[in-house]
């Protein structure tokens, strides 16, 4: 249950959907999840798998993409990773590993087209998974922004998508079908300015090979900022890799964002 990485979302104790935990400091949930939030409202409630409930920030939303970012906000409480990425395939197997409550089952299925241009009820064409259910329990709705995995090897899954939508029974409108579509993860992190190369700083480094020149900072409030740009920035360098390993993104890209990387660090550690 600690090493689970689904979260529910709330807000003054009513649930709003699922999300899941994309790195230490962000979740990524559909925005039509978030529909219920008083206007002007950014304030929401993570609800870990472990009971937990951690303050959190909407900082930014996509309603035509249907995505939305959280922040998570400072916890002393263990905060899951997501396991590695890689993006789904034709005939793989899937599963959500998010259930909305105990009484409600593990969806899984399978992969029946990827990478498909696919007009969402936002509005906007993404490129999104179709995918088959297995269990075919009508209404997924709970489910949107819950996580998909491949399941190919039950030893490893791999984190590929976030759920955003079920297609209607074209021949009963009042009933729903059991085709779910979802968002390849690499085009859904594209989305948010706090991936994207110009604006992701100071959490994603490596060690400083100048380790001098952070022990003779003036005072300790500066080498204690010194040190967490540190800390922070090899979460990110981490999913740098994990992300160019599973295909999220390519070489060129992941070369700049390790560049950047370096240059925030060092703006942020010693200036």
């Amino acid at each position: 249950m600690k090493d689970q990485y689904h979260v529910n979302l709330l807000y003054s104790g009513t649930e709003l959907g699922a999300g899941f935990i994309v790195n230490s400091r962000y979740v990524l949930t559909a925005a039509h999840c978030l529909r219920w939030l008083p206007p002007d409202t950014l304030g929401v409630q993570i609800q870990l798998a472990s009971g937990a409930r951690i303050d959190g920030t909407v900082v930014e939303q996509h309603p035509r993409k249907d995505l939305a970012l959280i922040e998570i906000g400072q916890s002393e409480e263990f905060i899951p990773r997501p396991p590695c990425a890689e993006k789904s395939r034709p005939d793989d197997r899937w599963a959500s590993g998010y259930r909305p409550s105990q009484s409600d089952p593990e969806i899984s299925g399978t992969v029946l087209a990827c990478d498909m241009d696919y007009q969402c009820v936002g509005g906007d064409t993404i490129k999104a998974l179709q995918l088959k259910t297995r269990t075919d329990i009508g209404d997924y709705s709970g489910y949107s922004g819950s996580p998909i995995e491949q399941r190919n090897d039950d030893l490893n899954p791999y984190l590929t998508a976030i759920l955003i939508e079920q297609y209607p029974d074209r021949q009963h409108p009042e009933r729903s079908s059991n085709v779910l579509f979802a968002t390849d993860l690499g085009t859904a992190l594209t989305a948010f300015s706090q991936f994207d190369v110009k604006h992701l700083h100071g959490v994603l480094a490596p060690e400083l090979d100048d380790a001098s020149a952070i022990e003779n900072t003036p005072n300790q409030e500066e080498r204690s900022e010194a040190t967490r740009a540190i800390d922070d920035s090899r979460v990110f360098m981490a999913e740098v890799d994990a992300w160019e390993a599973g295909g999220l993104i390519d070489q060129q890209t992941a070369s700049q964002l390790r560049l950047r990387i370096i240059e925030r660090t060092l703006d942020r550690g010693l200036s």
